[in-house]
């Protein structure tokens, strides 16, 4: 009962917000576990099935488990379905209204969001504000941005070598910015997440004339000082001239540009924009022939071998790495989120790490050697790209194995994520436990039960031996498989070459030399 009684305890947390009701009625099922309600004599029956452990964590609650079918709503297990209704008809009724209402205004803004309608209005009202200026016109514009434009091609090259004394400015809002942008980027919007969600508002309720007057209400303010912004900007990272985008490199980008150049601003406008380098980066690993010219070599092995400090070694050593889980914002494992989250540093989106990946393997040498991290298909909350995945790591040549004695093993993961700075910041028992908690399928009740007990009293070496158990097999198979998922069916294509140390720590040095006599 580990699994219900940790489930309704979250659970508890989440409904926090409606303690002020003094009773709520409480219904439970454990579906595909206990028998169906029906088969239950009483409501005593089952609370005597369930047993006292699981109900302790309702305390202060009315518990009544006549009516499991009330209100049913699932939680993340698939096995578990927990349900709560107000006891109270006409507060149950203004809960389920105002559950209504949030989600239909969620719905209103993802649509006001996703609407290229909206996306136009940000080009209307920019529209209004510039049509002030002497000169100004649509067609203006679009004749100077043709000598403006900087086509994909251009820009990539220049991309590749860190663009030089250019500053690359994303107009989109900081919500769309921080969904995923080019690296490297830096964002001036011309609206705030707030004005542009209330502009999307305006348009989808009062039309489109109304969101234009709210919208530039919104810009003219901000024309006065738009071009020192801009300056200002290049002066802080030392550039001298600017490529502006938006989404599509449309007029967005255009017209600040335009109105950038009046002001005398060296500037140019990325053509298709965001979208443009997007559908670029999701193409690179398409095609396997033109993957064939690049040496890639993958670092594999049992958690704890220390594959990203060799990544690393090989770097200080003048070769080419590209470090996934560094990307990533994680280490990997079930535990990888935690030094990171701890730090307030948090994972990219998706979308985002594959424009960083991107972005590494375009700068990458062909004629060289490049070592990657063998990975499965997500790290944490973020996916490998499919084709990434299937035509780069599972499609190697070679696979370097590393193995180390379990005292280096251990040591290394208690460096990785029991280290006495990582020790030092608040909620690390709190996060171990928690992602303990996550792999207690693999585990079972019982080495659950003493990993979490290891860690109450900080016995992180303890801990440590006790994970192999759970990772070394998984891993083995993941290596060995053709698909890397862990099913042991099929075999790796790349050739597995084994590196073995005997040292009781990292000896970083050791092993590239090792593997350097293999290359």
């Amino acid at each position: 009962w580990h699994k219900a009684r940790s489930a309704w305890q979250l659970y508890m947390q989440e409904m926090a917000v409606l303690e002020d009701k003094k009773e709520l009625t409480i219904a439970l099922r454990l579906k595909n576990i206990l028998p169906t309600p029906k088969s239950f004599k009483g409501s005593h029956e089952m609370e005597k099935y369930l047993g006292e452990g699981l109900l302790e964590c309702l305390s202060g609650y009315k518990v009544d488990l006549k009516h499991p079918e009330l209100f049913v709503r699932a939680l993340g297990s698939k096995t578990l379905v927990f349900g709560i209704v107000l006891t109270s008809k006409q507060s149950q009724k203004d809960f389920n209204t105002q559950r209504k209402q949030a989600k239909q205004a969620k719905r209103t803004e993802a649509t006001c969001e996703r609407n290229d309608d909206i996306i136009d209005l940000d080009t209307l009202i920019l529209d209004g504000v510039l049509g002030k200026i002497e000169g100004f016109s649509e067609s203006s514009i679009r004749q100077k941005c043709k000598e403006l434009k900087l086509g994909r091609e251009a820009f990539l090259e220049e991309f590749r070598l860190g663009l030089n004394d250019k500053l690359l400015v994303d107009v989109r809002t900081p919500k769309e910015f921080n969904r995923g942008h080019i690296p490297g980027a830096v964002n001036i919007p011309v609206f705030s997440n707030h004005e542009r969600a209330s502009v999307g508002l305006c348009f989808h309720r009062e039309g489109k004339n109304k969101a234009l007057e709210l919208g530039l209400t919104y810009v003219l303010p901000k024309l006065k000082t738009l071009a020192a912004d801009y300056q200002s900007q290049l002066d802080k990272h030392h550039k001298s001239k600017l490529i502006i985008q938006c989404f599509r490199g449309g007029m967005r980008s255009q017209s600040v540009a335009w109105f950038l150049c009046k002001a005398g601003l060296s500037v140019q406008v990325l053509e298709k924009g965001y979208k443009g380098y997007k559908t670029w980066g999701r193409s690179l690993w398409d095609v396997t022939s033109d993957l064939q010219k690049y040496r890639v070599e993958v670092i594999s092995g049992r958690t704890g071998v220390g594959k990203t400090m060799l990544l690393l070694e090989l770097r200080q050593h003048g070769y080419q790495i590209i470090d996934l889980e560094g990307l990533a914002n994680h280490k990997g494992s079930t535990f990888g989120h935690i030094p990171f989250l701890l730090k307030g540093i948090e994972q990219p989106s998706t979308e985002m790490y594959l424009n960083r990946l991107a972005a590494e393997w375009f700068r990458l040498d062909p004629k060289q050697p490049v070592f990657i991290e063998d990975e499965g298909h997500h790290i944490g909350n973020v996916c490998l790209p499919h084709n990434f995945y299937k035509n780069v790591l599972r499609n190697c040549n070679r696979v370097f194995r590393i193995n180390l004695p379990v005292l280096a093993r251990v040591s290394i993961l208690v460096g990785d994520y029991a280290s006495c700075d990582i020790l030092e910041l608040k909620g690390w028992m709190n996060g171990m436990i928690e992602a303990i908690k996550t792999a207690s399928r693999r585990l079972g009740p019982e080495r659950t039960a003493t990993a979490i007990a290891l860690i109450k009293e900080s016995k992180v070496d303890e801990v440590a031996k006790l994970m192999l158990t759970y990772y070394d097999d998984l891993y083995d198979r993941h290596i060995e498989s053709a698909g890397g998922t862990g099913s042991g069916t099929g075999e790796r294509k790349g050739r597995i070459i084994e590196v073995f140390s005997n040292c009781q720590t990292f000896n970083g040095p050791e092993l590239v030399n090792s593997i350097e006599k293999l290359l």
